[in-house]
Parts: structure tokens; C-alpha cells; sequence
């Protein structure tokens, strides 16, 4: 099992968002995410409180392809200010998959898509959760619960369906991870900087 500290979850935090281009923001410290709670809770994508409170948020801007990753943890700190390695090892693994997100943003024209498909908000949830799944065997030395993971998007208001689908897709993935696979770019390049920094 891999040891973190506060100082190499901070570094961390710095490094991924300099090699993939975007700004970390502390939700807390923006004026506007309580606006953006309200309007993907009456979307129907998620409940507001839970959002502020649990999940990562990533936008990538269309015309100026900015890139910012809203995060509801200050770095290296769980939300009474302690550094327990789950909070720091989850820190890690979720901001890897909001990594994921921005390469997605990139790459495929979200557009109002991710909001108005449920399958399809499914589809890239559970894609960015291979970046979590690498991270978590790495740091483990074992497989992550993809129960809970799937289990996961039923905040995000999918069909159980979707979330039939997500579990045994990722239970597929696990498998290969287990195998010592790291197929997503955000794995890759925080297991690769983590290599050089925990025994």
C-alpha cells in the first residue's frame, strides 16, 4: 500500500493541472457553483446539495477551450483539515477522473448532450472512472469496488439500466487493470509522477 502525504497530494494537485492545461478551483471559493447546483439540479443531472458537498465539477469551455476543474476539498486536507490517507488516496483517484474529463471536453463536443442523454452521461462517467480504478489499484494493491463506483451514478440521475451497463463495464476494466494495464492519459501520467515519489 502507498503512502501519500498532504505535501505530495498538494504537489500533485499542481502538477496534473499544469500538464493538462486547467485551473483548480476550490468550489467554495467560487460565487457561482451554488448557481450551477440549482441549474443541474432543475435539469434533473443532480441533487444540489450532494454537489456541492461531493463532486468534482469539470468545464471546458467552447470558444476559448479553458479548461477549470471545480473540486469540493481543499488539497491535501479532508473537511475538518486533517490529512487521512483515504481522503488523500481519494483526492488523487477523483482528480485523475476529472482529468479524464477535461480530455473528453477536447476531444468530443459535449455540448448539451452530457445534460439532455443519460446513457451518454453514463458512458463518459464511467470512462473517466477507468482513470480511478488505475489509481486505486496502484496506490492499493487492489481492485476498487466497481459496485460502489457504479453505484455512484445514481446521483447523476441515469437509468438503472445505465448503471447495469457502467458496473459491468468497469467490472471488465478492473479486471485488466488488475492485470497491470493503465489505458487512460490521466492514469498513465499520475502514476507515472507518483512512481517517482511513493515507496
Amino acid at each position: 500500500m502507498k503512502r501519500l502525504t498532504s505535501k505530495l497530494v498538494i504537489e500533485y494537485h499542481e502538477y496534473m493541472s499544469r500538464k493538462f492545461h486547467f485551473e483548480i478551483i476550490e468550489k467554495n471559493d467560487s460565487e457561482w457553483m451554488p448557481f450551477v447546483a440549482n441549474a443541474l439540479e432543475l435539469l434533473g443531472v443532480m441533487d444540489k446539495d450532494k454537489f456541492m458537498q461531493s463532486f468534482a465539477l469539470t468545464i471546458v469551455e467552447p470558444f476559448t477551450d479553458s479548461k477549470f476543474v471545480y473540486i469540493p476539498w481543499r488539497p491535501g486536507l479532508d473537511s475538518k483539515g486533517i490529512a487521512r490517507l483515504a481522503t488523500l488516496r481519494k483526492q488523487v483517484m477523483i482528480l485523475a477522473h476529472e482529468v479524464e474529463h477535461t480530455i473528453q471536453g477536447e476531444e468530443i463536443d459535449w455540448g448539451p448532450r452530457y445534460f439532455v442523454s443519460k446513457s451518454f452521461r453514463a458512458n463518459q462517467e464511467a470512462l473517466a472512472m477507468h482513470a480511478e480504478l488505475e489509481l486505486g489499484f496502484y496506490l492499493t494493491g487492489k481492485p476498487l469496488n466497481t459496485t460502489a463506483l457504479a453505484n455512484r451514478l445514481k446521483y447523476y440521475r441515469v437509468r438503472s439500466r445505465d448503471i447495469r451497463v457502467t458496473k459491468k463495464h468497469l467490472d471488465l476494466y478492473n479486471k485488466i487493470v488488475a492485470r497491470g494495464a493503465v489505458g487512460s492519459e490521466a492514469g498513465k501520467a499520475a502514476i507515472k509522477w507518483l512512481k517517482k515519489r511513493v515507496k
